[in-house]
């Protein structure tokens, strides 16, 4: 029986995760995951790929809100639903190749400007700024918050233990900035799975997890090592990506429980890209 063994969100993109026993699906993901970005002067967002010392942000649960902090940085707190007065401007963001309205935060735009030593600005997606998922692999009315392209990602257990009998030294799931995490099924199960149910949840498996260079950065460092793409690049490389987790999109809002059962409901292949 294949089992829910974590669940994770990342209030901001690129920044520390937080570990949840239970947590809600609603329009875009889960309640509170990539809600915040940071982003340049020009809008565009800013993360790990090129500011690796982003992984030093530690973000934790502080009742109903957040907080935010990293080392010889100070802290603040980050609401989970800011209120407008708290928010700033409404400003065009882009995330790839789509553009988005969010507005900002001034406080954490000023701890976010000193931290990295540049110009940036935190912003906040408000519900209606929900970007549409990939039509291409989704149904009209799919919706992503900040996330890189779909609203969950999943990773397997028994896949990082596979990976890590292959490398020197063994890294954390966190590497790979999971949502849900299975336990008990076979390494790369999800390979072949197309729709299947978390709980209650009904969810489609539009592709595979491409994995990118923040793979290689260690949670609290900003340093970088070529483990583990390297060695996935021996095994899971094919149509010119390496290929680590799948990516998720449900189709109805409710609960996510660790201990929920995975059931796999159709399989079939993946299209690369």
């Amino acid at each position: 029986m294949i089992q829910v063994s974590g669940l994770f969100i990342y209030p901001i993109k690129s920044c520390g995760g937080i570990g949840l026993t239970e947590t809600e699906v609603v329009p875009g993901g889960l309640r509170h995951d990539r809600r915040y970005m940071i982003v340049d002067a020009s809008g565009r967002f800013v993360t790990r790929r090129e500011e690796a010392r982003l992984a030093q942000v530690v973000v934790n649960s502080r009742g109903e809100d957040f907080h935010v902090f990293a080392p010889g940085a100070g802290d603040f707190a980050l609401p989970a639903e800011p209120s407008e007065e708290l928010l700033g401007e409404l400003r065009n963001c882009t995330v790839w190749r789509d553009t988005v309205e969010a507005k900002t935060l001034p406080n954490g735009s000023s701890w976010f400007s000193a931290f990295l030593g540049r110009d940036v600005e935190l912003v906040y997606m408000p519900d209606p700024a929900l970007r549409q998922v990939n039509p291409a692999r989704s149904d009209p009315g799919d919706q992503v918050s900040f996330a890189d392209g779909y609203p969950l990602l999943l990773t397997s257990e028994q896949s990082l233990v596979d990976l890590n009998a292959r490398l020197d030294q063994p890294i954390p799931m966190s590497r790979f900035r999971p949502n849900v995490v299975m336990k008990d099924a076979d390494a790369f199960a999800e390979d072949t799975w197309k729709t299947i149910t978390i709980g209650s949840t009904k969810c489609t498996v539009p592709k595979l997890c491409d994995r990118c260079v923040v793979t290689t950065i260690e949670e609290g460092s900003s340093g970088k090592g070529k483990e583990p793409l390297k060695t996935l690049a021996s095994y899971r490389r094919w149509d010119g990506a390496v290929w680590f987790g799948a990516t998720v999109i449900p189709k109805n809002t409710g609960r996510l429980r660790v201990g929920d059962v995975i059931q796999v409901v159709e399989t079939g292949p993946h299209p690369a890209g």
